[in-house]
């Protein structure tokens, strides 16, 4: 779904561009209001009840995603990321930050440091690292994915 189709507005910070001389407009990731609203609009698109955008903000700023389920799916909202959950099809982002990615191949590769077993299988390091790519061209700091993928 592009973004547009969610009329939200986006802040920006600046970045070099290409060459790495000018400084160019570069997206970093939607304001918490505008998690919830593609949050709530989400999950009307889905069928799930009617979420509150209060609970949703207020789960954020202490750092704990929104966990909602209906028929078998699951929704996770969080700041860094909306991701769907269902048993068919497994787990998808909606909405993903590159802070996020980032984040979770640095967990992995920790991991594999440690000695310890990966969580991530190959299919989903290759996810993350094509979405890091895409916000690299696109000079994003996140993504959002259609619904019906």
């Amino acid at each position: 779904m592009p973004m547009e189709e969610y009329k939200m507005i986006t802040y920006q910070s600046r970045a070099p561009d290409m060459n790495g001389r000018r400084l160019c407009p570069y997206v970093q990731m939607l304001k918490p209001q505008e998690v919830v609203r593609l949050a709530v609009s989400i999950c009307k698109r889905l069928g799930f009840s009617p979420c509150d955008a209060t609970l949703i903000q207020r789960r954020m700023r202490k750092r704990l995603p929104t966990i909602l389920e209906h028929e078998g799916k699951r929704l996770w909202i969080d700041r860094y990321y909306i991701a769907l959950e269902d048993a068919s099809s497994g787990f998808r982002y909606l909405y993903l930050t590159r802070w996020h990615a980032e984040e979770t191949l640095r967990d992995h590769r920790g991991l594999l440091r440690m000695r310890q077993t990966p969580v991530l299988d190959s299919k989903t390091l290759a996810l993350y690292d094509a979405a890091l790519n895409r916000m690299r061209i696109d000079r994003r700091g996140y993504l959002t994915y259609p619904l019906s993928a």
